[in-house]
């Protein structure tokens, strides 16, 4: 599998974008990898969200969407799901796409998003929603899909994301705090699952708070040593963190630094991964 973060900052990004913190200055000044859009990824030609900045990280690898036919959706945040933009998709303003209508699969919370921003008639003509439930595994494009529950503050359902393919397994777990309760490490284990890659919220950087709807680096290391105790991962797994807030008070080498403690590597826009 291919993974590509196409983006890794919090909602406000790194800079903010109305912030003038040392942080963000000193981000705007360093450039390059210090510079954190909104969090999406992109999983061979699977779409995980489809947040504010979706336009720009398609402008940024060189090419459109036209070919996307499948998107997860973690939950409906604007930072991960902005419905507006779905004006742009029908024919007379996109021409040549592959598929007629483009699927989402999400919660209820996401398509009612959609059916508040979207004309009826647009919506059931051009999108199909598909909801997804917790630990009820599909098929799409090759992969295997298997959807579970976050921690985040949102009043609805959230998930994050078990994707297999060939034998490969990444775990794409963002906007999440960090989960104590066994179910899903003992859903692995009973289910055989050995995970390669895992892609960790690490909204609070090093720091640490009572901010429990996102997670920090020894939160991280904390669920890295849950898997590791309930034989999921092993030496082999790669440990990714991502979806930076400027609140954390880390650019980009801060970050490196501090995440060597654990074995981890840091994200940044336009990352590859090759499982």
């Amino acid at each position: 599998m291919k993974v590509v973060l196409l983006g890794t900052a919090a909602a406000e990004g790194i800079p903010g974008i109305f912030c003038n913190c040392e942080t963000c200055l000193k981000a705007l000044k360093l450039g390059g990898k210090n510079i954190k859009t909104r969090q999406q990824a992109l999983i061979d030609n699977i779409l995980i969200d489809f947040g504010a900045d979706t336009y720009m990280h398609f402008l940024k690898s060189g090419r459109t969407l036209f070919d996307i036919e499948n998107v997860l959706i973690t939950h409906a945040h604007f930072d991960h799901f902005i419905p507006e933009e779905f004006y742009n998709r029908p024919y007379g303003m996109a021409y040549n796409v592959t598929s007629p209508k483009l699927n989402f699969y999400c919660n209820q919370a996401v398509y009612n998003r959609m059916k508040s921003n979207l004309d009826e008639g647009l919506l059931k003509n051009n999108y199909n929603i598909i909801f997804v439930k917790d630990y009820i595994s599909f098929e799409l494009e090759g992969h295997i899909i298997t959807p579970m529950p976050a921690i985040h503050s949102c009043n609805e359902e959230s998930h994050i994301f078990l994707i297999e393919k060939e034998g490969k397994c990444v775990l794409y777990c963002l906007d999440t705090g960090i989960l104590k309760d066994d179910e899903m490490y003992k859903w692995l284990k009973d289910n055989n699952k050995k995970i390669d890659l895992i892609i960790f919220d690490c909204t609070k950087g090093a720091l640490e708070s009572n901010y429990y709807t996102h997670m920090s680096m020894s939160e991280n290391n904390y669920m890295k040593e849950k898997f590791v105790n309930f034989g999921i991962c092993d030496t082999k797994t790669k440990y990714v963190c991502s979806h930076f807030s400027h609140n954390c008070k880390m650019n980009h080498l801060d970050l490196v630094d501090a995440a060597k403690e654990y074995g981890f590597e840091i994200a940044y826009d336009g990352m590859e991964l090759i499982i």
